[in-house]
């Protein structure tokens, strides 16, 4: 078809060439005199057999540079991806400990704490779905309902599972490998394994689902399945290694975030894209940032970076909030809303929540002691994990509160919670879910 992805500033060195050619160009399937920093979105054609004219000096020099930016955006795009992936790797063993449940919930829930199943989550694989519960360990994919029962428990063999739902459905994949599946309350519905690694995938809500690969001659390829398993859609990234996927409802529209390379600079790129379009709907680059993870949000694709977050509609105007000076810590998306907290990077200045629409404009914001590690939002209420405790905050009371300058907003709710607490999610706007070390709890306001 067409042409046409966490941390830290990378400092990229250009005085020396430290890759060879030959690695670059069999790590990407490029013959030595090939095109390859152009934009052409056909596949890599065979050369001529005819010979070629000699290059100037300059010209082998930047290809050279941009060969070199092309396997660091590479490099830096599978370590996200894989980053994102690890589990929770604080102890080696799980002694059962109930850690990261408030005590009084040990009390008054039926069937919770309960014992994950597995041995680890990682804290991206833990979120509520229609109020139910979905996470996946390193063996199993798991849905509760609010009293602990088992919606379904199913086993799997990833390495590094990743999970992505849309309403009764759920996608788990191992990214960095092969293999995913889908499955619904019923069923497993799909289970392949993959030619190709997979970057990235997700599912909607009518059972579609998107797989992004990384392909020989393209650093990214993108398919988008119908219900069945059959291929609807694809598109071929020339030049963007996909860090994330998200699709709308009904699976006709995917947001994709992704790294590439621009005039020698690495650069992260938001595509809109329409499975009845050949070409994207919208695409723009964020200069400075490495984007980690996208929604669809509202008619646009919103992504969360290390120092913003960026927005793109179907017209290709972008918008951006930018952290300033602080960092993000904690950070989630609902509907057509992102929540992240952000802390700063000395002392001087406090953490803070912020909320923000699909146009990554700010709804509402919170001043907040201490570094937020969790953080979880739902309807009007945004909850917050740090230093032991759950804070709960009312959206509009923060958005609508007008104080003396140096006061804020208090919770309301308040709950202790062990330091080992890994993620909260949100059940409803009265009720969320905690993961421990090695169980689950579940907490009313």
């Amino acid at each position: 078809m067409s042409e046409d992805p966490k941390k830290n500033n990378i400092q990229i060195k250009k005085k020396k060439h430290l890759i060879p050619d030959e690695t670059i160009e069999f790590k990407f399937g490029m013959q030595p005199d090939d095109q390859s920093e152009n934009d052409s979105d056909e596949p890599i054609r065979k050369k001529n057999s005819s010979p070629k004219p000699r290059r100037d000096p300059s010209e082998r020099r930047r290809r050279r540079r941009t060969f070199i930016i092309i396997g660091i955006v590479a490099a830096c795009a599978i370590g996200v991806i894989l980053w994102l992936a690890i589990p929770y790797s604080g102890k080696n063993y799980f002694d059962n400990n109930m850690s990261g449940i408030p005590q009084e919930t040990i009390e008054t829930h039926e069937g919770f704490p309960l014992s994950i199943s597995g041995t680890t989550v990682s804290d991206g694989n833990f979120h509520a779905v229609e109020k139910e519960l979905i996470y996946v360990s390193d063996t199993s994919v798991v849905r509760l309902n609010q009293k602990a029962g088992e919606v379904y428990n199913r086993s799997h063999s990833f390495y590094h599972p990743i999970v992505r739902s849309g309403g009764d459905y759920t996608m788990v994949y191992n990214v960095g490998s092969a293999g995913y599946r889908v499955d619904n309350k019923r069923e497993t519905v799909r289970n392949e394994t993959t030619e190709d690694v997979i970057m990235a995938g997700d599912v909607a809500e009518n059972g579609k689902y998107a797989v992004v690969t990384e392909t020989k001659g393209y650093p990214s390829y993108l398919t988008v399945y119908m219900a069945d398993g059959s291929p609807q859609y694809t598109y071929r990234f020339a030049n963007c290694y996909v860090i994330d996927v998200a699709l709308n409802e009904d699976g006709s529209v995917a947001a994709v975030a992704g790294l590439s390379a621009s005039e020698g600079e690495m650069v992260s790129e938001l595509y809109l894209l329409d499975t009845h379009q050949e070409e994207p709907v919208a695409v723009a680059q964020f200069e400075n940032t490495m984007l980690m993870a996208v929604d669809y949000c509202d008619g646009r694709a919103l992504a969360v970076g290390d120092n913003l977050v960026a927005s793109l509609d179907g017209g290709g105007s972008k918008q951006q909030y930018e952290y300033g000076s602080r960092k993000i810590s904690a950070y989630t998306f609902e509907g057509d809303r992102a929540l992240v907290a952000l802390s700063p990077y000395d002392s001087s200045t406090a953490s803070r929540l912020e909320v923000l629409n699909s146009k990554a404009e700010e709804i509402a914001g919170q001043d907040y002691d201490g570094v937020v590690t969790a953080v979880s939002l739902y309807g009007d209420t945004m909850a917050a994990f740090c230093n032991g405790k759950i804070h709960a905050f009312s959206v509009n009371a923060v958005r609508n509160f007008h104080g003396k300058e140096g006061e804020r907003q208090s919770a309301f709710k308040e709950m202790e919670a062990d330091n080992d607490t890994r993620a909260i999610a949100l059940a409803d706007e009265s009720s969320l879910y905690i993961l421990g070390i090695s169980s689950i709890g579940f907490e009313d306001f």
